[in-house]
């Protein structure tokens, strides 16, 4: 049988003492693989008393207490660094997702409350403080609000989806980012969510074009398919079921429940059904065809029939017959005009 291999002598980890930041860097792995979270704590002030530069410390030991999970570590760590300067912005992430993950909201809001304040007040050198400030805009905000809405926390989670509008323009949380707020709004069945992530991309959108007119076309694809994502994404979260109602064809076949209508009108043959049924985000559900004048009725679907009457989002979308050069007999034009 092969014997496993013993584990190191623990003396040597009491031996001669690093002296700069790459052998207290070092140790704080090695505490890692050894799975010493309290020596890998207590580096942080053997490093302060030797007069090693404590930000480099503070993120190898808070690395090496994440991957650990010893989020209480990390965090007590971060209250006796936090006295002396501001994280940076890779520990302060890291911290911030991993009391997400544990559902420790309160600490996590205090976390970003603070940064946010700090980062403004221009606490420590300006190379700390803006990266810092616009992550929290950008990056820690958009999880606080994932983390609620992956627990079924609406309630929590609007708070922070309502400061997305407000910083878009210098800090816009990445297209990817909003792509999965939107998911967890539509899962959540949170529809004041999903606009504020649309005001948050409208915002952005002056500081995105910016950026696209220097992309390569290899970004600008990428691009595409990230909007392309977002849009299937939107359609998903704002209509979660679609049934056909009727065709009608003279008033007294219109529906008669009092609810909000969008109407498509266009000429025909120019994509109407195809416009619906990529806004619904289903295919088929608007009949299609390369035949002008296909649509010859007045097609009514309710979008989240499921929805009490007057809840948002509960409407008829109607896909109308088209206008113009619809291969029918003049009688027939006439008689949809005259309806129309």
């Amino acid at each position: 049988a092969v014997m496993p291999s013993p584990p190191p002598p623990q003396e040597s980890l009491d031996g001669p003492r690093p002296t700069d930041v790459a052998g207290f860097v070092s140790l704080a792995a090695t505490h890692h693989k050894l799975g010493q979270p309290r020596r890998a704590y207590l580096l942080y002030d053997e490093a302060m008393q030797a007069g090693v530069s404590a930000a480099p410390v503070y993120a190898a030991v808070t690395r090496s207490l994440l991957k650990l999970q010893r989020v209480d570590l990390a965090l007590e760590l971060q209250r006796v660094h936090g006295e002396k300067q501001l994280p940076d912005v890779r520990s302060a992430t890291a911290l911030l997702g991993a009391l997400c993950r544990q559902r420790q909201w309160d600490e996590a809001a205090a976390l970003v409350v603070r940064w946010e304040s700090e980062a403004a007040a221009g606490v420590g050198t300006m190379s700390e403080a803006a990266p810092l400030g616009q992550a929290v805009c950008s990056t820690m905000v958009p999880t606080l609000a994932l983390s609620h809405l992956r627990n079924g926390d609406v309630a929590g989670a609007l708070p922070w989806l309502r400061r997305l509008p407000a910083t878009a323009a210098t800090a816009a949380p990445p297209m990817e980012t909003l792509t999965e707020l939107i998911r967890a709004c539509g899962k959540a069945r949170c529809l004041p969510g999903v606009y504020l992530c649309l005001d948050c991309l409208e915002a952005a959108t002056p500081a995105r074009e910016a950026v696209a007119e220097g992309e390569e076309k290899r970004g600008a694809e990428a691009q595409s398919a990230a909007e392309s994502e977002l849009m299937q994404a939107l359609a998903n979260a704002l209509v979660h079921d679609v049934s056909f109602v009727t065709g009608g064809v003279s008033m007294a076949t219109l529906p008669q429940i009092p609810l909000q209508e969008a109407a498509f009108v266009g000429r025909s043959n120019v994509g109407k059904s195809s416009l619906v049924n990529m806004l619904l985000g289903r295919r088929g559900v608007a009949y299609t065809s390369k035949t002008p004048g296909k649509t010859q009725q007045y097609n009514f679907f309710s979008v989240n029939p499921h929805r009490t009457q007057g809840e948002p989002g509960h409407f008829h979308l109607v896909d109308m017959p088209g206008l113009g050069f619809a291969r029918v007999p003049a009688k027939q034009r006439a008689s949809w005009r005259a309806f129309l």
